[in-house]
Parts: structure tokens; sequence; C-alpha cells
């Protein structure tokens, strides 16, 4: 199955996506870097004291000793899991699509670079429609799909452009009658069980796929989560 879908599609996956997205905020950032001085990265390196700091450093320490190491560092994950999934939708509310598109590897050099001219796009889990929105720039025609209701109205509701269709359904079963040039899963492999299954479906409905998934090394603890069991 993996030999015959590769053979048939193109695949920009993974580190690809990221070294190319590096590489253009690189250069995006250049200019600025000629002009910071010594003063501009100087910063007091004796932080207040804090009480609250020192509380917390004080019921850790207490809780270790009452429920074990094993039990506490797992509390610890799962709440630093959850303080930083609040963290990352509520800056994706406050900053919108800038914020999303500084957080993920796929850029839009990378689409630009990838979506041919007069080219269609699939934006398959789309969301609120954020990467259809921003490959609609580049493309004749593109159409975001998700299983998703609430999504789908938000992505209309936010959406101007003409040549973008949205759609609710399963990308397996309601566009296989079509052809696109590119497919992007954006975070999306991670939640489908069957994922030989939609990339076998996909790759018959388009000829080149970007795909992004979550960098499982780019956190440390990310080990520790994982003999633990934890998110």
């Amino acid at each position: 199955m993996a030999s015959s879908l590769f053979s048939r599609s193109e695949i920009v996956f993974g580190n690809q996506l990221a070294e190319e997205s590096m590489a253009a905020k690189k250069l995006a950032c250049e200019p600025l870097a000629t002009q910071l001085t010594e003063n501009d990265l100087t910063m007091p390196r004796r932080k207040r004291r804090s009480v609250i700091i020192s509380l917390s450093y004080r019921m850790v320490w207490f809780s270790k000793n009452i429920l074990g190491r094993k039990r506490m560092l797992s509390w610890c994950l799962n709440t630093s899991w959850l303080m930083r999934r609040f963290a990352f939708e509520l800056s994706s509310e406050v900053f919108g699509d800038l914020f999303q598109r500084e957080a993920r590897a796929l850029s839009e050099d990378v689409l630009q670079r990838w979506i041919p001219p007069g080219g269609s796009v699939l934006d398959i889990g789309c969301g609120p429609g954020r990467w259809s929105r921003l490959a609609a720039q580049y493309a004749d025609s593109v159409v975001g799909i998700d299983q998703s209701e609430v999504n789908i109205k938000i992505a209309r509701q936010m959406t101007t452009a003409s040549n973008i269709k949205y759609v609710v359904g399963d990308v397996t079963q309601n566009v296989d009658r079509y052809h696109f040039d590119v497919a992007i899963l954006v975070h999306v492999i991670e939640h489908i069980e069957n994922v030989d299954r939609l990339l076998a479906a996909i790759s018959n409905v388009a000829s080149t796929l970007i795909i992004e998934v979550p960098d499982f090394e780019a956190d440390p603890l990310n080990m520790a989560r994982y003999a633990l069991s934890c998110p």
C-alpha cells in the first residue's frame, strides 16, 4: 500500500516543510537583525522574587514526598499539557490567523512554491478555513472540507473570496469525483485511526500532498509523557 501510494503522489512532509518555513522566516528577519545593537539584547539577569513561584515550589516539594515522584510528574505533565492547550487556543483567538501561521511549519512561501499557476487545492480538515483563504491567493479554486458543520459555518462567515468552496463531509466519500493539484492536511493525520485508508483516498484525487503533523521531538517532555501514558 505504502509503496504504490508514494509512487503515485508527491509528498511534502514534516522536516522539509519546517526547513522551508524556517528559511523563509530567516530571510524575513535578516533586515531586523542588522539593526539590533547590544542594548537591544541587554536584559536583567536577576529576576525579582515571586511569592507565588516560591509557594509553588514548596507545594511541589511536599506533594512529591507525599504522592511520589512519578505521580507528581504525571500531574505536572497533564497540567502543563492542558495549560499549553488553553494558551494556544487563547492566542489563536487573540491574534487570529497571524498566530496560527507563525505556529505552524506550513507557510505562505511553501504554498506559493507548491501550488502551480491556475492550480486547484483541497484543504482537508479545513477548520475555520485559514489555510483555504491563504491558498486561494495562489490557486484558481480551493475546496475546504471538514466533518464539523460548526467549523464550516465559521469558515463561510470569515471568507469573502469567490474561488473558495466549503463542504461538510468526509474526504474519502465526498470528493472522489474530482482531482486537485495539491491537497493540504495540517494537523489532521494524528486524529485519524486508519491513516493508510485516508492517504490512499487522497492520492487518488490529488497530485501533491502537503502534510504537517506535530513534532514529537520539539518538546523534550514528550518522552516522559509517552513513558507515563500522559497526553
